[in-house]
């Protein structure tokens, strides 16, 4: 494996739009927030999904971190997050990365 390449798969930076259901539109928390929701992906991420998962079984604490609250075109949101103590906003965009005309390669 190459080391300036880590994955094998090529990365395709795709939104939400273009690999999800076509049926019904996209909304945030349509489904509620459930600690089972998350998934260990291919990152070695596990804190911060540990976390997550505890946060999500006080759903209202998660729902609190996302100052924007609707799914927007533009694909920015804004949330918030504590770093050393402090809360700071960090805006983040839904561009998600994808195997090729697939899913999502990570959590």
């Amino acid at each position: 494996m190459n080391d300036e390449y880590p994955y094998q798969n090529v990365v395709h930076w795709r939104r939400p739009v273009e690999f999800m259901s076509k049926t019904k539109p996209i909304e945030m928390f349509s489904e509620g927030i459930d600690p089972n929701d998350i998934k260990q992906g291919s990152l070695a991420d596990c804190w911060i999904l540990s976390a997550a998962a505890c946060l999500a079984e006080r759903p209202k604490l998660i729902e609190r971190l996302f100052i924007t609250k609707e799914v927007n075109d533009m694909g920015l949101y804004k949330i918030r997050l504590c770093k050393n103590g402090e809360w700071v906003v960090v805006t983040v965009d839904d561009y998600i990365p994808c195997f090729y005309n697939g899913g999502p390669m990570f959590s």
